[in-house]
C-alpha cells in the first residue's frame, strides 16, 4: 500500500512538473510564480514586519492573531519536521527533473522536501486570516483606503488568500522543489496551525474586542519599545525589497 502511494505521488509530481513546468507555454510556466510565490513572499516576509510594527504602534493583538503567531508557529514546526524526515527533493533525485530556477538549491537544501514549508505557512496564514475575516470583529481600514468592515471585501480577500496558497503549492511542485504529497500534507498541517493559533488568541480575548494590554502601553518603556520596534520593522521591509525580493528562490521554508 505504501509503495502504491509513493508511486502515485511520484507520477502526479512528474505530471505537474512536465505540464506546468518546462514543457508548457511561457504563460502557464510562470503563472504559479506570479499568482503564488511572489504574492506569498510579499505577504509573509514584509507582511510579518508590517504586522509587528502595527501591533507595536497600536497596541492591538489582532496582527499577532492572524499573522505573527501562525507564521512563527508554522515556521518552527516545518523546520523541525524537514530536518528530521530528510526527504530528497524530486528535482534533485530524478534525472528528468531539476530545480528550475536554482540548481544550486540541491547543494544546500537537498533533503528538505517534506513537508512543503511555503505551502504550509501560506495555508496557516490563510486559515487564521479567514477566521478573523469571518468573525464579527471590526477591523477598520487598511492604510485608510480598504474598508475591512465591508463583508464583500472580506470575502474577496479570503478567496485571494487561498488562490495564492494553491498557486504556491503548484509552484513548488512545478519547479521541482516538492512532491505533490509534500504540498498536501503541508497544507493540512498549516491549516491546523492556523486554526490553533487563532483560537489561542481568542482565549486571551475572552468577550473583549482586544485583550487588556492598555496598562502595558501606558508605561514609559512601551514608547521606547514602540519607536525602536517600528524603526526596525521599516528597515527590515526596506532590506527585503532591496535584497531578498530579487532572489525569491533562495528564501527557504
Amino acid at each position: 500500500m505504501v509503495n502504491i502511494i509513493q508511486k502515485a505521488n511520484t507520477i502526479a509530481t512528474k505530471a505537474v512538473y512536465k505540464n506546468i513546468g518546462d514543457n508548457s507555454s511561457n504563460l502557464l510556466k510562470h503563472m504559479p510564480r506570479w499568482l503564488g510565490l511572489i504574492p506569498y513572499e510579499l505577504y509573509v516576509l514584509p507582511g510579518m514586519f508590517l504586522a509587528l510594527g502595527t501591533m507595536l504602534w497600536t497596541g492591538s493583538i489582532t496582527p499577532l492573531q492572524f499573522h505573527l503567531l501562525p507564521h512563527w508557529f508554522a515556521f518552527s514546526i516545518f523546520t523541525y519536521i524537514k530536518h528530521n524526515v530528510h526527504r530528497e527533493r524530486p528535482g534533485c533525485r530524478f534525472p528528468d527533473m531539476s530545480i528550475r530556477d536554482s540548481p544550486s538549491h540541491c547543494n544546500k537544501a537537498r533533503f528538505l522536501s517534506f513537508p512543503s514549508g511555503h505551502t504550509g505557512i501560506c495555508f496557516a496564514l490563510a486559515t487564521s486570516l479567514s477566521l478573523t475575516l469571518l468573525s464579527d470583529r471590526k477591523l477598520g481600514k487598511l492604510f485608510g483606503l480598504i474598508d475591512y468592515d465591508n463583508k464583500n471585501i472580506r470575502y474577496a480577500t479570503l478567496v485571494i488568500a487561498y488562490i495564492v496558497c494553491v498557486s504556491t503549492a503548484i509552484h513548488r511542485v512545478s519547479y521541482g522543489y516538492h512532491y505533490v504529497g509534500d504540498t498536501i500534507i503541508g497544507a493540512l498541517i498549516g491549516m491546523s496551525i492556523g486554526y490553533i493559533s487563532y483560537h489561542i488568541i481568542e482565549q486571551l480575548r475572552g468577550d473583549k474586542e482586544e485583550a487588556d494590554i492598555s496598562e502595558i502601553t501606558k508605561t514609559p518603556i512601551w514608547n521606547i519599545i514602540k519607536y525602536v520596534g517600528v524603526l526596525f520593522c521599516g528597515i527590515a521591509i526596506l532590506h527585503f525589497f532591496l535584497y531578498n525580493f530579487k532572489k525569491l528562490a533562495d528564501i527557504q521554508h
